[in-house]
């Protein structure tokens, strides 16, 4: 199916398969927002990403859950604690010549 794009001043504003738009055809890979080259190649432009939006990606991350062995676990402060808890236990149970891979010293 043939796809069509309005272009504002160099810009992908809409994007349709009408052909009745009356505007000119462009490649399935153009969406709204790309930036025509003037040669029939459209560019993608980089989003522009603050150390801001990054800081709060990276928090929002460290909050979430993650799996390991088919157990959730949660990353909060509560979980953070529980965690260096099972840490501490982990070095004394190597301490005292746990295997690798057993996990037993868990449940005492």
């Amino acid at each position: 199916m043939a796809k069509y794009a309005e272009i504002k001043n160099g810009k992908v504003v809409t994007i349709s398969f009408d052909p009745r738009t009356g505007w000119p055809q462009v490649p399935d890979t153009v969406f709204p927002g790309d930036f025509e080259n003037g040669d029939g190649t459209f560019t993608r432009p980089t989003p522009v990403v603050s150390t801001t939006q990054i800081d709060a990606e990276r928090d929002r991350r460290l909050l979430e859950t993650f799996e390991f062995e088919g157990r959730i676990y949660q990353c909060d402060q509560e979980g953070q604690r529980n965690i260096a808890g099972a840490k501490s236990m982990a070095a004394d149970a190597i301490a005292l010549g746990a295997e690798a891979g057993a996990y037993d010293w868990q449940r005492l």
